[in-house]
């Protein structure tokens, strides 16, 4: 944001907005959203006020998948009425507000729950299952990326896990611990630097 001030020269309000986190509710407005993959931040902040709750409501393996199929809902009632209510869809608000994303979440506390729960005789199964998504995912991208991760996710916390081995490689585990890193400043800092230098 700091980058940003001076880079596109912000007025004060948006500054503020963005300081503040206001700009999840303004960012229909493209002026309020200078860092454009800034928009998953307010999504993790609200997700993170209301964890304490969520857990705490947890009991298993069915309340896990009860606040799946909750959290599915939650994104289609969202997703279909927020329009009817006259909520802007520009620039991508409505897909992009937390009611719409906390599904992705609920599907990691689901895999939390799942792993302390999925024996180790399970792991060759469970690894075969994540790579043929992954497959899946690639030919058909944007259709199965949730049950892919999920699969995904879920094979490698079960012990003897082989898909677990081969991705603790040094390089990739490096981009793993650095992923939201690189995302969130990776046009700041890299990409619109060297259009830059180039143009």
């Amino acid at each position: 944001l700091g980058i940003e001030v001076f880079r596109q020269h912000l007025s004060p309000g948006v500054t503020l907005a963005n300081a503040t986190f206001l700009y999840g509710f303004l960012s229909f407005d493209p002026r309020y959203l200078p860092i454009l993959v800034a928009w998953t931040l307010f999504v993790e902040v609200s997700f993170y006020a209301l964890l304490p709750g969520f857990f705490r409501w947890i009991r298993g393996i069915p309340s896990a998948l009860a606040l799946v199929g909750l959290m599915v809902a939650l994104a289609r009632l969202w997703n279909h009425g927020a329009p009817r209510l006259g909520v802007p869809a520009d620039n991508h608000f409505i897909h992009d507000f937390p009611l719409a994303c906390f599904k992705f979440f609920a599907v990691g506390i689901l895999v939390r729950v799942l792993s302390r729960r999925v024996p180790a005789a399970w792991s060759a199964g469970l690894d075969a299952a994540a790579v043929a998504g992954l497959l899946v995912t690639v030919l058909a991208p944007h259709r199965f990326v949730t049950y892919s991760v999920l699969l995904t996710l879920l094979a490698v916390v079960v012990p003897g896990s082989r898909l677990a081995r081969w991705l603790a490689v040094k390089p990739l585990v490096f981009a793993g611990v650095h992923c939201y890193f690189i995302y969130i400043t990776h046009n700041q800092l890299f990409i619109e630097p060297m259009l830059d230098l180039v143009l």
